[in-house]
């Protein structure tokens, strides 16, 4: 009696005690993505300083240097949390066949002001137009699709206003405020446009 109410008992927990540790393992894996995709772009940024340094930009010197700071200030919880998926690719097959392919699907802050997002690709692209800079090394990077789907990442605290999106600001509750704990100083956020040609 007292071992079938034992294995009873087990059923019962077993399936919540599995769901919490796949949940903390995947929290695992979305942080470490997080910090891999910063220090990317972290070394990106930096070695764009080198670049614009070694070749007397002074303007591209400028905007570098302020991007390195930027991504020190909003640090790796800004970055976006991204989930596997598959999709079918009609431009690798012949006629009406479609491969399938994995990818990367980078899921929406919907706290985070979107200029990072077009920033983070900024980044991401200026790698490919400095070749002569940036080698790819190792295995291709997945594809990343940008979808509406909200992430469930919370927001960092003491971080300029600046930094959040500011609809999603006005609907805060008093308590909510004082969690974010936001940095008094002032952060503008420069224009990078003229950057991409």
């Amino acid at each position: 009696m007292l071992y079938h109410n034992l294995a009873k008992r087990r059923k019962r927990l077993w399936p919540e005690s599995w769901r919490s540790t796949l949940r903390q393992l995947e929290n695992a894996m979305n942080t470490s993505s997080r910090h891999r995709k910063y220090d990317i772009r972290m070394k990106v940024a930096a070695s764009m300083v080198e670049v614009c340094d070694d070749r007397k930009d002074e303007d591209g010197l400028s905007f570098w240097q302020w991007v390195v700071l930027l991504l020190r200030c909003a640090g790796h919880g800004f970055t976006s949390d991204e989930e596997d998926m598959w999709y079918l690719d009609a431009t690798s097959g012949s006629g009406s066949s479609h491969i399938p392919k994995a990818a990367k699907q980078v899921l929406h802050l919907k706290w985070r002001h979107r200029y990072f997002t077009k920033l983070f690709t900024f980044i991401e692209v200026t790698t490919g137009v400095e070749e002569m800079i940036f080698h790819q090394a190792g295995r291709p990077l997945m594809p990343q699709i940008h979808v509406e789907k909200e992430s469930t990442w919370p927001p960092p605290p003491n971080r300029p206003k600046s930094f959040f999106n500011p609809s999603w600001l006005v609907n805060r509750s008093i308590v909510q405020w004082s969690a974010l704990k936001l940095d008094d100083a002032e952060f503008i956020l420069r224009d990078f446009e003229r950057y991409m040609d």
